[in-house]
């Protein structure tokens, strides 16, 4: 496996505002994911196994590589494997039925209670995944016993059970089939989250949104600069990872939306730094 130097993964923040004079840059990191749960030293293969004994549902080549893959390490032939991928399907459970509900309606300007009805389907898939070495050692083992991820879908309202159920009727192949597809396919997210968190190794881009100021009446140059050199910093960021080059740019870069914020009259709305931009300013130093 090739050697991978160690990224330390800046926390990322959600924010909700968008300032009215705030411009917003996008800065690039790139870095490699590191496994929390590293798999032996000497590992560099990995085979899958799939057992399907259920009729529901299919799994085709196409299906299994885009959910059951190892990132970081080869895909090989089981006699080749250092790693074994076993998923195994042995039962898909699907329902559906019509069902009512009272709702509320206006007629001639009052509310009157009716009965509607809508059909309902729902699928549960049961499954196993385990991932081992090729001695058999188990490294994990995970058990979808139906309910942890159920699938349920709801149609719209019909005046009458037989419009319902005429409605499901019409669509009865492909809602069901798409219930045992939907269902499988959380499972296998599922498992392909967990196993790439915390076994596999892979390249990682994320963007930043850093604020500038924006507007003719008032120069922002040090704003500009700092998104520069804060770029520079995720670009040095993406080959050594927490460097003190790093580090120092980010510093500077805080130091000058800091000094910013510290401008932000509330009294003011058409300052510089007022209630229009101050919050995407506390987002970049957050960042």
């Amino acid at each position: 496996m090739k050697k991978l130097i160690l990224f330390a993964l800046l926390g990322l923040l959600t924010h909700s505002i968008i300032a009215q004079k705030a411009k917003n840059r996008s800065v690039e990191f790139r870095y490699y994911h590191l496994p929390s749960n590293p798999l032996r030293g000497n590992v560099s293969k990995y085979a899958i196994i799939v057992n399907n004994t259920s009729t529901k549902v299919k799994i085709g080549n196409d299906r299994i590589s885009k959910y059951l893959m190892l990132q970081g390490f080869e895909k090989t032939e089981l006699s080749e494997a250092d790693v074994i991928m076993d998923f195994s399907i042995y039962g898909v459970q699907t329902n559906a039925d019509i069902k009512s509900k009272e709702v509320e309606e206006k007629v001639d300007d009052e509310k009157v209670k009716k009965t509607k009805y809508y059909y309902y389907v729902s699928s549960k898939t049961s499954a196993r995944f385990k991932l081992k070495y090729k001695t058999g050692t188990m490294i994990k083992s995970m058990n979808f016993n139906g309910g942890e991820f159920l699938y349920e879908k709801e149609s719209g309202l019909y005046d009458t059970k037989t419009e319902a159920q005429n409605a499901f009727n019409k669509s009865k192949k492909a809602l069901l089939q798409n219930a045992d597809d939907s269902g499988l396919e959380s499972i296998l997210e599922n498992v392909s989250g967990y196993v790439n968190n915390h076994y596999a190794y892979y390249f990682v881009n994320k963007f930043e949104s850093i604020a500038t100021g924006k507007g003719k009446k008032y120069d922002y140059t040090e704003l500009d600069e700092a998104i520069e050199v804060y770029k520079e910093a995720a670009a040095e960021y993406g080959v050594k990872g927490v460097s003190e080059g790093f580090i120092k740019k980010s510093n500077e870069c805080i130091e000058v939306w800091k000094s910013a914020i510290s401008e932000y009259d509330a009294n003011d709305k058409n300052a510089r730094i007022s209630k229009k931009n101050i919050d995407r300013f506390y987002w970049n130093v957050a960042v």
